[in-house]
């Protein structure tokens, strides 16, 4: 496994939606080069130097594809949407965790979830 480097020059103003397709093209480079993004939240904190972004009340909404897996979208403010699949067994988990852990009803399955800015 070799480290792997990218240089950019960018000599140019980007508007909104030129920046957006340069994180998304970047953070798709980003994925095949090592070392990997930590795999884990413990691996996040021993690593040094490792970004991580927190939003605070991100838009979600969750779809069910034909294979049976969730579809689980989060909208950053800074990023855009980004799409995780879930196999069944860690949408169990997750629900799981969210019934054990979150108080009142909620059905993310069928309705999108959105915060605006007061």
């Amino acid at each position: 496994m070799t480290q792997e480097t990218v240089h950019l020059k960018i000599d140019k103003t980007l508007n909104a939606q030129d920046l957006e397709l340069l994180i998304h093209e970047l953070a798709e480079k980003r994925s095949t080069m090592e070392p990997a993004v930590p795999h884990s939240r413990e691996e996040l904190l021993r690593t040094l130097g490792a970004a991580v972004s927190i939003e605070d009340e991100p838009s979600a909404t969750a779809v069910r594809l034909k294979d049976g897996r969730v579809r689980l979208w989060m909208r950053s403010r800074g990023v855009g949407w980004q799409g995780f699949n879930l196999d069944t067994q860690n949408a169990r988990t997750l629900r799981d965790w969210l019934i054990a852990n979150v108080d009142g009803d909620s059905d993310l399955f069928s309705k999108q979830v959105s915060h605006t800015p007061q």
